[in-house]
C-alpha cells in the first residue's frame, strides 16, 4: 500500500525498528500549570501543551482505549500528538503516536516497550472506519495494519517481522516455522483460487492482498487442553500456526484486504478452509458478521463496470439522495443472504443527513442510509438506521398482507374481532403512547389505536424522542419535511416548525434546533418553553 507515514519527532524516527530501543519522554516548554483531581495540566501562551493524569483508569478519548486498568500515569502530548501509557504494575510502558487525518487516512504507530525500556514490538495502521470525507476515531481495536510489524525478545533480538504491503512474514525461528509455512502456503493457494473465482482476475490482481494478520488455524481442544500438551494458541500470530507432534488443525482461515481505493480501505475477505484446503461450510454465526465479506462470493463479475468510490456519491445524487452539505459518511458494507451463509452482496454504504444527536457520547439517533452495488449498479434507498439511545426498538404485534402492515387485532387486545388499523399502511415501526407512527403513500404520520390520523401523512421522515419526568414519560414526535426538521407531541401540536437541518438532544431537559451548525432554538421538556437565540 503506497502510503507513508512522516514522523517529524526524533524520538520517533529514532525509535523505528531499531533494536534496544528506548522510550524517553519528550520534553515540554511551559509556563504555568494548574491541578484538579490528579491531573496536572501544562499551558504555554494559554494553550494546553501537556495532560498528566495521575492516576488513570477508563477510555483514553484519543484512542479508543476501553480498560478497566488503571494506569498509573497518562501524558497526552498535545502539540506532538503523541501520548505515553505507564500501567500501574511497572511491567511495561507504552508509547503511541497519532498522526491526525491526511490523505483519507488516520495513521497510527503503535510501540510497546519491556520494563526495561526496551522496545518490545511496533506496528500502524490506519483507521478503519473508512470515512469518505471526514476522519474517523483512531480506535486501537478497529484498524488496518499497514507497512512493517516487528517485534523483539527482551535483549533486543527480532523475533518476527511481518509486511502488510505485500503479505510476506518471516516467522519467528523454531523447529515449526517451515512445516507452518508450508501449511499455509498450500491453504492460501486454495483460497486464492476460490476468490479469483468469486472477482475475476483483473480484480484479484488490482484490489486484493494477502492479510497475514487476519489468517489462523483453529483446533478443536479448549485452550488449557492445548497448553497443557504444548499445543499453540492460534491467537497469537502466524509463527503458531503448526507443529508436526502436534497437528490437530481442524480448519483455518485465510483473510484478504479489499483495496477499491487510497481512500476507501477494507479488511473484508476471509476464506475457510479445512486442513486438506476445501471450503468448510459449517461455521458459526457469529463468524459471518455483515461487514464481513466472507469468502468473497459476489453476484456477477467484479472485472466488469466496477463503480470506484470516488463517483458513488455522485451517482447517489443521480438516483435521488439528497444531500445537505458535505456531512455523510461513506464505508464498505457486506450483507449475506443469510447470516451464516457463504453468499451475499458487496455494497457501498452512504450515511447522511443526521437527524438527532446525543451530545455527550455522540451517538447519532437517526440517520439515512443507501446502499450502492459498485457491480451492478443496484441501489437501495431510504433504510433508515436507528440508534437505540433515546428510541425504543420494540415493534408491536403488527401483520402483513398484500405487502401492506395493519393489525388483525387490538395492540391492547381489547378488542378481536375486526382489524383496528387496516391493512393499507406501508410501515408501521413505532408504537408511541397508544399511537403509531405509520407510512402510507410514500409518506409518514401518526394515527391512533382506532386508525384516527392524528399528524397527516405528508412528512418525509419520522420519528421520536422519549423524555422522562419521575414515573412518567413524555414523547415527541419528530418530523422531516423537505429536508428540514421540527417536533410535534403526540397530539398532533407543532412545537418546532420543520425549518431546522438538525435536533439534537442537549442534556436530559432540552432538545436544540440547529441552523447549519448554529443554535437556533432550545426546547426545554420540564417547563415546555421553546426560547428562541
Amino acid at each position: 500500500m503506497r502510503i507513508a507515514l512522516i514522523l517529524t519527532s526524533l524520538f520517533w524516527a529514532s525509535t523505528l525498528f531499531a533494536q534496544k530501543a528506548t522510550f524517553e519522554l519528550p520534553k515540554i516548554d511551559y509556563d504555568k500549570t494548574s491541578n484538579a483531581e490528579g491531573t496536572t495540566t501544562y499551558f504555554k501562551n494559554g494553550a494546553i501543551v501537556l495532560e498528566a493524569h495521575h492516576p488513570y483508569q477508563g477510555t483514553i478519548s484519543y484512542f479508543c482505549n476501553k480498560s478497566n486498568v488503571v494506569y498509573d500515569s497518562v501524558h497526552v502530548y498535545h502539540g506532538k500528538e503523541m501520548m505515553e501509557v505507564r500501567f500501574k504494575n511497572g511491567g511495561s510502558y507504552a508509547g503511541y503516536h497519532l498522526k491526525k487525518w491526511s490523505e483519507g487516512s488516520n495513521i497510527i504507530t503503535f510501540e510497546r516497550y519491556f520494563k526495561n525500556k526496551t522496545l518490545a514490538y511496533h506496528y500502524r495502521g490506519i483507521a478503519m472506519n473508512a470515512v469518505y470525507n471526514k476522519p474517523s476515531p483512531a480506535c486501537a481495536d478497529d484498524f488496518l495494519r499497514i507497512g512493517t510489524d516487528v517485534k523483539y525478545d527482551e535483549n533486543g533480538k527480532e523475533i518476527y517481522k511481518v509486511n502488510y504491503d505485500n503479505g510476506k512474514a518471516r516467522f519467528a525461528i523454531d523447529t515449526s516455522s517451515k512445516k507452518g509455512k508450508k501449511k499455509l502456503k498450500e491453504l492460501k493457494k486454495a483460497a486464492d483460487q476460490l476468490v479469483q473465482n468469486a472477482y475475476g482476475k483483473a480484480f484479484f490482481k488490482k484490489h486484493i492482498k494477502f492479510n497475514p494478520s487476519k489468517s489462523r488455524g483453529y483446533y478443536p481442544d479448549s485452550y488449557s487442553y492445548r497448553k497443557n500438551k504444548g499445543i499453540p494458541d492460534p491467537r497469537f500470530g502466524l509463527h503458531n500456526w503448526y507443529k508436526p507432534e502436534n497437528d490437530v488443525i481442524t480448519y483455518a482461515d485465510i483473510s484478504y484486504t479489499v483495496f477499491l481505493a487510497n481512500d476507501l480501505i477494507g479488511d473484508f475477505i476471509t476464506i475457510r478452509l479445512d486442513k486438506n484446503g476445501k471450503l468448510v461450510n459449517a461455521i458459526d454465526e457469529g463468524y459471518a458478521r455483515k461487514w464481513n465479506m466472507t469468502r468473497g462470493m459476489i453476484e456477477g463479475s467484479a472485472d466488469q463496470s466496477f463503480l470506484p468510490p470516488s463517483q458513488a456519491i455522485e451517482f447517489a445524487k443521480e438516483n435521488g439522495l439528497y444531500l445537505d452539505g458535505d456531512d455523510y459518511i461513506l464505508d464498505p458494507f457486506w450483507e449475506p443472504f443469510q447470516k451464516s451463509g457463504y453468499m451475499g452482496k458487496l455494497y457501498y454504504r452512504i450515511r447522511c443527513n443526521k437527524h438527532v444527536k446525543q451530545m455527550v457520547g455522540g451517538q447519532l439517533i437517526l440517520f439515512d442510509e443507501w446502499l450502492i452495488n459498485p457491480f451492478t449498479k443496484e441501489v437501495i434507498k431510504d433504510r433508515e438506521y436507528r440508534d437505540g439511545l433515546f428510541m425504543e426498538l420494540d415493534f408491536p404485534r403488527r401483520s402483513k398482507q398484500n405487502g401492506l402492515y395493519g393489525f388483525n387485532r387490538s395492540f391492547y387486545e381489547m378488542e378481536k374481532k375486526d382489524p383496528q388499523i387496516p391493512f393499507v399502511y406501508q410501515d408501521l415501526p413505532y408504537e408511541i403512547q397508544y399511537r403509531m407512527i405509520a407510512k402510507k403513500d410514500g409518506k409518514y404520520g401518526l394515527i391512533s389505536m382506532k386508525n384516527e390520523v392524528l399528524i397527516p401523512f405528508e412528512y418525509d421522515r419520522m420519528s421520536y424522542v422519549r423524555f422522562n419526568l419521575r414515573r412518567f414519560k413524555n414523547e415527541y414526535v419528530l418530523v422531516q419535511q423537505k429536508g428540514l426538521w421540527g417536533m410535534m407531541d403526540t397530539e398532533g401540536t407543532e412545537i418546532l416548525s420543520p425549518k431546522y437541518n438538525s435536533l439534537r438532544k442537549k442534556d436530559e431537559n432540552s432538545i436544540v434546533g440547529y441552523i447549519g451548525e448554529t443554535e437556533k432554538v432550545v426546547y426545554n421538556f420540564r417547563t415546555q418553553k421553546v426560547e428562541e437565540k
